[in-house]
Formats: structure tokens, C-alpha cells, sequence
């Protein structure tokens, strides 16, 4: 399995860097119980579709409508 580390960063730097971010917030969050893990997974959450907005691959505006959408039919 030949990985091209650059590549991988280059494609993904966003994705990395805004989930680390988040992670290391909901670090801090996660030994104050279980009210601190459900804001660190929201945290990590965040992170990710930071980055995911920051790579250009996410389209916020469609991934909130979804999820909306989501929440309501059920």
C-alpha cells in the first residue's frame, strides 16, 4: 500500500486540521460527564464540516437542509 502523504494533505488538509481542532476542544469538555461528551461529539462534528467546507468540498447551505430535513420527517 504505496500512500502519497502530500497528496493525502493536500486533499484532506481541511478535513485534518478542522476534526484535530475539534477533537482537542472536546478534549478539554470530555471530563467534565456526559453533558461535556455530547457537546465534545458536537465539537468534533463541527471540526470535520469545518474542514470539509475549508477542502471545498462541503456544501453547507444542502448539508443543513438535509439534515433538517432529516430531524422533521421523524
Amino acid at each position: 500500500m504505496n500512500v502519497d502523504k502530500k497528496k493525502m494533505w493536500k486533499d484532506y488538509y481541511g478535513r485534518i486540521v478542522g476534526t484535530s481542532i475539534g477533537f482537542l476542544l472536546a478534549f478539554i469538555f470530555l471530563f467534565s460527564g456526559f453533558w461535556a461528551a455530547i457537546i465534545a461529539g458536537l465539537f468534533i462534528g463541527a471540526g470535520y464540516l469545518a474542514g470539509r467546507y475549508v477542502d471545498g468540498k462541503a456544501d453547507v447551505k444542502r448539508m443543513l437542509n438535509k439534515f433538517i430535513a432529516m430531524i422533521l420527517n421523524k
